[in-house]
């Protein structure tokens, strides 16, 4: 309940990390939505995907996450899949839909998934120690202060008063984006950061049927082949290790004990 969340902006020691992630989930949203208006939705949201390999590295470089041999293949396998579906001419030749429009298209798409990794990282720092709403709270304040202020100068257009129909869908929008961020940021503290991204990756195969229903999008087989190496390497990097699964079962022969220790540990970080 909105009444228990206390301070509602989150702790003074989080409060950068609690700013990272509202930038970095701004960022990429902003740059996701530039490249769905250069690419066809399922391309642009794809290259979206390839953050489980982003966090996976990220988050064994900052945090020291384990990274075993399948995952370090995903990744290679989730790069393959990019170059697949990007399909830049200067490896498979001649492509005649390589155009500036394309080119800006794919070049947002990978900024929003590397955003979106820095936002999945700073997830992931903070753990438990702030409620899921509180990190949903500081995305969409910053997202909305980045951009309002440019709207209200004229960058990139003058904001102008949208029609019914378009108030609706804003407001659709708004409603499903401030509760997805909510559970996603829930997600991300209970699972490590390649699982939960990889999971989230899902969404990928949604955005080819809507593409196809509402927006008579086409399937390519550059599109096509790319989305299943990216989605095969997000499978690998969310199979479980097997020091992953040796750890979990010395977890659990400590005992009631360590868990009492552990329980007790979190909930002064929570309270810190």
């Amino acid at each position: 309940h909105v009444n228990n969340i206390t301070p509602f902006f989150g702790h003074k020691p989080n409060m950068l990390l609690l700013l990272s992630r509202g930038a970095f989930g701004a960022a990429a949203m902003q740059t996701f939505y530039y490249s769905i208006n250069m690419l066809p939705l399922a391309d642009a949201v794809t290259l979206f995907f390839l953050n489980p390999a982003v966090t996976t590295i990220s988050a064994w470089a900052i945090m020291r996450e384990p990274l075993g041999l399948v995952s370090a293949v995903g990744v290679a396998v989730s790069v393959v899949g990019l170059v697949v579906l990007t399909h830049p001419p200067f490896i498979f030749g001649g492509a005649p839909d390589w155009d500036r429009t394309r080119v800006l298209g794919t070049v947002f798409g990978i900024s929003s998934a590397l955003f979106a990794a820095g936002a999945f990282i700073s997830i992931r720092v903070i753990g438990k120690r702030e409620p899921a709403l509180v990190l949903s709270v500081w995305f969409h304040t910053v997202a909305f202060i980045s951009a309002v202020i440019p709207l209200g100068i004229g960058v990139p257009d003058h904001a102008v008063l949208p029609s019914g129909i378009d108030c609706f869908l804003l407001f659709l929008i708004g409603v499903t984006s401030f509760w997805g961020q909510i559970v996603l940021g829930r997600g991300f503290q209970l699972l490590t950061a390649a699982k939960a991204s990889a999971i989230n990756f899902t969404q990928v195969v949604w955005s080819y049927v809507f593409g196809m229903m509402f927006l008579h999008d086409t399937i390519t087989w550059f599109g096509a082949g790319g989305s299943v190496l990216i989605a095969a390497g997000a499978v690998m990097v969310n199979l479980r290790q097997p020091q992953e699964k040796s750890k979990e079962g010395k977890a659990a022969g400590a005992g009631p004990a360590a868990g009492t220790e552990a329980e007790a540990a979190e909930r002064v970080a929570a309270e810190g």
